[in-house]
């Protein structure tokens, strides 16, 4: 039997309230001091930021490097016109190390005048400082891979400051690039005389090494070789020489043993032939002169393979 006082068994429903409009004016008005001092610390900061921190002004320019587009021409005298093209990206990183140059900067800001340039930055006219502030203020960059112009950006917190900056830097840089390129110009006329005298040094080592080989008896390569090849010619053309020689000398052997032994046919000789002194003493010369050329062949192949040209 069932015991009707014992609660009865059965799944519980909980219901569960989100956080309604009335829970949040409570905890904004219970937390209502927390809030209004992060907010006004929040105001604070901003306001010091701006006022220490002041604003900088930026003004910006590109510069075409117009050599770029256009490929090098190399004329020779007697020979068609080569073209060699250009390496863009050293070429544009060239320009760029030119126009941040230390004396690039200081002539902009001899032109500017250093007591403008550090107007909002401390004042004074120390041009080395206001050397420093252009620098730190000034950059210059391609925009891409490829590009044939140059990106300058300059900042400075008086508005009145980056743009006269700037415009003197490209002027100036124009200058330079006009100077050297173009040949306007002493630099075009120094450098011809650099090279000039470059080139006379070299000749001038040249001759004295040249003096010195000489003095000190030291064969090059080349001279070496040319021995070489000159000794082994020779070589050749005495081993052929032998060669003939002994070929010639052979016949001749053959032939006297030929007609030798139809003189002992003929006579029906059966002892020894008693020949002349003086045949058997050319005979004896041929065979240590083939001796010898046999001897020749056999040191030139402690040297050179059975398959060298000059044994062969």
């Amino acid at each position: 039997m069932r015991d009707p006082s014992s609660p009865q068994a059965g799944p519980t429903t909980v219901h569960s309230q989100g956080l309604t409009l009335g829970d949040v004016q409570y905890i904004f008005f219970r937390h209502k001091w927390l809030i209004a001092l992060v907010f006004l610390a929040g105001v604070a900061a901003a306001a010091g930021i701006f006022f220490v921190l002041p604003a900088e002004y930026q003004s910006e320019a590109k510069i075409l490097i117009r050599y770029i587009e256009s490929p090098r021409r190399l004329d020779k005298p007697g020979s068609t016109d080569i073209i060699l093209p250009d390496r863009g990206e050293s070429v544009i990183n060239s320009q760029i190390e030119i126009l941040t140059s230390s004396d690039r900067i200081g002539e902009v800001v001899d032109a500017v005048l250093p007591e403008k340039i550090l107007a909002k930055v401390g004042g004074g006219n120390d041009r080395g400082r206001a050397i420093s502030v252009v620098a730190k203020g000034l950059l210059a960059e391609a925009p891409r891979r490829g590009s044939s112009t140059i990106t300058a950006r300059f900042k400075h917190p008086d508005p009145t400051v980056v743009q006269p900056v700037l415009r003197q830097l490209v002027e100036i840089y124009r200058k330079k690039q006009a100077e050297i390129y173009q040949g306007d110009g002493q630099i075009s006329d120094r450098l011809t005389r650099q090279a000039d005298d470059a080139q006379k040094r070299l000749s001038d080592t040249e001759d004295e090494l040249k003096r010195l080989y000489a003095e000190l008896r030291i064969v090059t390569l080349e001279d070496s070789k040319r021995a070489f090849a000159t000794q082994s010619g020779w070589i050749h053309d005495e081993l052929l020489k032998a060669k003939a020689d002994l070929a010639e000398r052979t016949v001749a052997l053959g032939e006297f043993a030929r007609l030798v032994s139809a003189q002992a046919a003929m006579t029906n000789v059966t002892t020894n032939i008693a020949v002349p002194a003086e045949t058997a003493e050319q005979y004896r010369l041929i065979l240590a002169e083939a001796e010898m050329h046999k001897k020749l062949e056999q040191d030139l192949l402690r040297t050179f393979g059975p398959d060298h040209p000059r044994v062969k």
